[in-house]
C-alpha cells in the first residue's frame, strides 16, 4: 500500500491511497497560515482503517505551491518515511496527468528498499514579503 500527498496548488491537495490497482482519494483545502496536512491524513486513516505497517512507500507530488508549502510537505513526508522506515519519493512542479504521476510513484517506490530523505526543490523565484510595519522600539547606540 502506498500513500501519496498530491499538492495541486496553493489551495487544493489530496491524499491518495494506492492498494494494488485500487485508488482512494481524500481531497482537502490547503489552509493559509495553518498546517492541515497531518489532520487530513488522520481523517483518511480513520475513514479507511489504515494500518501503517501495511504501507510500503510514501510519495510527494507537487504540481504548484509556495516555497513554504514545499518545505513543510517535504519535512512531513521525510518524517513519516523515517518513522515508518519506508521509502519516499518526490516530484516537484510535475506536468504529467495525475494518473501518470501516481503510476510513476508506484514504479519508483517498487525500486527502492529503504528510507532516504528527499530534498525540497523549488524552481520559481521565491516571493518574500517584507513587513511594512514600523518597529515599536528603537535601538540606541
Amino acid at each position: 500500500m502506498i500513500l501519496i500527498l498530491n499538492i495541486l496548488d496553493n489551495n487544493n491537495a489530496k491524499w491518495h491511497l494506492l492498494n494494488d490497482d485500487q485508488v482512494k482519494e481524500h481531497n482537502f483545502d490547503m489552509l493559509v497560515g495553518e498546517e492541515n496536512i497531518l489532520p487530513e491524513l488522520a481523517q483518511l486513516v480513520t475513514k479507511e482503517a489504515i494500518d501503517f505497517s501495511d504501507l510500503s512507500g510514501l510519495a510527494l507530488a507537487i504540481k504548484e505551491s509556495s516555497l513554504t508549502q514545499v518545505k513543510v510537505a517535504t519535512t512531513i513526508l521525510n518524517s513519516l518515511g523515517w518513522q515508518w522506515s519506508i521509502p519516499v519519493v518526490a516530484y516537484f512542479d510535475y506536468l504529467e496527468k495525475e494518473q501518470e504521476i501516481l503510476a510513476k510513484a508506484k514504479n519508483d517506490l517498487a525500486q527502492k528498499e529503504k528510507f532516504v530523505a528527499i530534498k525540497p526543490e523549488y524552481a520559481k523565484q521565491a516571493e518574500i514579503t517584507i513587513s511594512k510595519k514600523k518597529n515599536k522600539f528603537k535601538i540606541e547606540d
